[in-house]
């Protein structure tokens, strides 16, 4: 017979194995309560439009992970079934334009959804839907940008107490140019003559500069970035990107001719509270109808969707129409930023709207900088049409259900790029329209931004087009 010690020792012994295997069964359990689950997409369906389709999904994801550079592809078929069933080459971002051999074809969009850290969940497909309408007026783009000529500014060339510059903005009106500057230790515009003969510039010449009063309380209340400018009844308008990562809010303003603040635009709280930093409002155009302005931010807010990725990417912007009276967003649109040229390399790389000029009633070239080791720059035909959907009341564009704004290519700057000064092209921020030519068809001018050579050598471009309309 055991001694009872004997046997209270199994019984320890007993009780602590016992617990040691619930222990760890629980470390299991934890551990796999803790793994992170795959993304995934719902409620995938496809939106015909006039001249595209668009994809729609709601991301989900059970820990609440962020969407990274989700992954898309178009299919098409002779019928709803899926009869015949293709995919479409090259077909891979959210929105698809449509092809001539796609007349009464149905189209299908799949989404593979993809965390920020990029893991992947399960593909989805829509359902195919039908039937696609191609109008072959709109084979041929109706403008086109015919290049003449381009004139550089020196650099760091003095003026009234001032470095020539930062040039950012650039608005025409009788016979002046107003060209605004992104210095905001010194915050300015000019006045500025460019003679255009035989369809070349022939020179530029500064002519004044308006500085801002930093003791103004507007003023000084506000980190002053200035992007654009334009002028409207006699007044000046300017936006300022502001300073996100120093909680100095954007805006837009408007001042007298002699730089006295007069009155501030009322922006919405989404622009205000998930912008990106250096990415907010770097364009301004007036309406057709010298009603209001329309303003779009460079990169996308943070609610909405990613900066640009590669080879997809789901990046849409805020294009803002602002009543010129009241100084309210009445109206926004989503605009489809294009994705990176290149796959990622660096943490430099980007693409953004950097300005945009309205040329028709709700018809706008837009202007799309990317940079990755050089500056890649086109420019883009957008319509708002009755299919695009006023956003102006969606605060989160990550999973809601929209139509954004058509787009098609109308200029690739790396077309002229040998026969540019360095055969490049540079930090392309401004365009507007210039004075009419002798054949009756306008010109347009875009201006570079030299960063007043803080990154090295830049150059203040000053570029010329013919707008050739069909």
């Amino acid at each position: 017979m055991k001694p009872k010690q004997y046997w209270a020792i199994i019984l320890k012994l007993t009780i602590l194995l016992i617990s040691s295997l619930t222990l760890l069964t629980g470390c299991k359990k934890d551990k796999e309560t803790l793994q992170n689950t795959p993304p995934a997409a719902t409620s995938v369906m496809v939106a015909l439009g006039s001249g595209q389709a668009t994809g729609h999904y709601t991301y989900t994801d059970n820990e609440g992970d962020e969407e990274g550079n989700s992954l898309f592809q178009w299919y098409k078929a002779d019928d709803n079934a899926g009869t015949n069933e293709v995919k479409i080459a090259n077909a891979t971002a959210k929105t698809y334009m449509y092809q001539p051999d796609d007349q009464g074809a149905f189209l299908a969009f799949e989404v593979t959804p993809v965390q920020k850290d990029g893991q992947t969940g399960s593909s989805v497909k829509s359902p195919f839907t039908g039937t696609v309408v191609y109008d072959n007026d709109d084979d041929t783009p109706d403008i086109e940008l015919k290049f003449l000529d381009e004139f550089v500014y020196p650099a760091g060339q003095m003026f009234q107490g001032t470095t020539i510059g930062g040039l950012s903005g650039i608005h025409y009106e009788n016979g002046v140019y107003y060209i605004v500057s992104d210095d905001y230790n010194n915050p300015r515009y000019y006045k500025v003559q460019i003679d255009i003969q035989q369809n070349a510039i022939n020179a530029v010449t500064f002519t004044d500069v308006i500085t801002f009063d930093t003791q103004q309380t507007f003023y000084t209340s506000h980190f002053l970035d200035l992007e654009s400018i334009v002028l409207h009844n006699g007044t000046v308008i300017i936006s300022s990107e502001g300073s996100i990562n120093s909680n100095k809010e954007p805006c837009i303003f408007t001042s007298n001719t002699q730089g006295d603040f007069l009155s501030a635009y009322n922006i919405p709280d989404y622009f205000l509270t998930h912008s990106r930093h250096n990415g907010v409002f770097e364009s301004l155009s007036i309406s057709i109808d010298n009603q209001g302005i329309w303003c779009a931010n460079e990169l996308p807010l943070t609610t909405d969707g990613t900066e640009a990725g590669y080879p997809t990417t789901h990046s849409p912007l805020r294009l803002t129409y602002y009543d010129t009276d009241t100084k309210e967003a009445t109206k926004v649109f989503a605009y489809e930023l294009s994705p990176l040229p290149l796959p990622n390399n660096s943490n430099y790389d980007m693409n953004g709207v950097s300005d945009l000029l309205t040329y028709k009633d709700n018809q706008f070239l837009v202007v799309e900088r990317a940079f990755q080791g050089k500056n890649v720059v086109k420019i883009f035909k957008a319509v708002i049409d009755n299919t695009s959907t006023d956003i102006l009341n969606t605060d989160n564009l990550n999973g809601a259900n929209y139509i954004p704004v058509t787009k098609e290519l109308i200029f690739d700057f790396s077309s002229i790029e040998t026969e540019l000064t360095n055969q490049r092209i540079d930090n392309i921020e401004g365009i507007t329209f210039g004075e009419t030519l002798p054949n009756g068809n306008r010109t347009i001018i875009v201006i570079s931004d030299d960063n007043f050579q803080q990154y090295g050598e830049q150059l203040n471009q000053f570029i010329l087009f013919e707008l050739i309309e069909h």
